[in-house]
């Protein structure tokens, strides 16, 4: 883990190819690599406390972007029932104005095209909700990592 000086953000460096590219085995290859560096390096926060951090983050984003395609394919499930429910109502209104036609028939139509269009909405709210949070917990995280670099680096 360092800390990029004009990010203010944490980056991993991968300590089994010494952080930096090439090949064959190099000095730093041979040593036990350092997990973190010094409190100065990492925002002024301890080394456990910045990797604790971090692995939050990182799984935090995983989650982020598993619920980002989740969300985006719940939403395009609810647009194609949508045009198929406005459809069946449709149908349903062409059918109630035909002279005969049974009101009873259109009225237990509507209302099941209406709860089914509701407990999609509701489906999608949720997981929108969910999303949002977890958007906004990676912001808060983000701005404490940052936060906690900007007191270091003013020196308070």
């Amino acid at each position: 883990l360092r800390v990029d000086s004009k990010e203010q953000a944490p980056v991993r460096v991968d300590a089994r190819r010494g952080g930096g590219g090439g090949g064959g085995p190099r000095e730093a290859d041979k040593e036990p690599p350092a997990r973190l560096l010094s409190p100065e390096q990492t925002g002024g926060l301890e080394p456990e406390e910045a990797e604790d951090l971090v692995q939050v983050h990182d799984r935090l984003i995983g989650t982020i972007l598993a619920e980002e395609e989740a969300l985006v394919n719940t939403h395009r499930g609810h647009m194609d029932l949508m045009v198929q429910l406005m459809r069946e109502q449709k149908g349903h209104l062409d059918q109630v104005d035909r002279p005969g036609s049974s009101v009873e028939a259109y009225v237990a139509g509507l209302e099941g095209c209406l709860e089914r269009e509701l407990q999609n909405v509701a489906r999608l709210q949720q997981q929108l909700q969910s999303f949002k949070k977890n958007l906004q917990l990676e912001e808060q995280l983000s701005q404490q990592f940052q936060a906690h670099a900007l007191i270091n680096n003013n020196g308070l």
